[in-house]
């Protein structure tokens, strides 16, 4: 028997560990300087759109809570979330959603193409 399974893909989803990455700062304490997140883990969600939602970009970002500095709580990680990206997100951070862009594919049966959706 044929399979009969339609399948269809609404999104492609990138989890990395990261070491270096610049520091986050947390909007809601900006008047506390030295306060946010050292990323420690990137995870983006690249949706297709579908039904009446446009394609859409989201990340969280773990890592140690920084403040005044120092390690805020050493055994225990935050996270940050971050959506309706990548416009307005910190440049690291809306700069690693353009290293992973899904590559699109002409069609089902056709050869892939490569580069970003906006080159297509």
């Amino acid at each position: 028997m044929p399979d009969q399974v339609t399948r269809s893909p609404y999104c492609r989803k990138i989890r990395y560990g990261v070491t270096g990455a610049p520091f986050l700062s947390d909007p809601a304490t900006l008047s506390a300087p030295d306060t946010g997140i050292a990323p420690t883990l990137v995870e983006l969600v690249y949706s297709a759109a579908r039904d009446d939602r446009p394609a859409s970009i989201s990340a969280t970002v773990e890592g140690w809570w920084i403040r005044h500095g120092q390690l805020a709580h050493p055994k225990k990680k935050v996270m940050a979330h971050y959506g309706h990206g990548p416009a307005g997100w910190p440049q690291w951070l809306a700069d690693e959603t353009r290293l992973h862009l899904p590559v699109r594919h002409a069609c089902s049966s056709g050869p892939s193409t490569t580069g970003t959706p906006d080159e297509h």
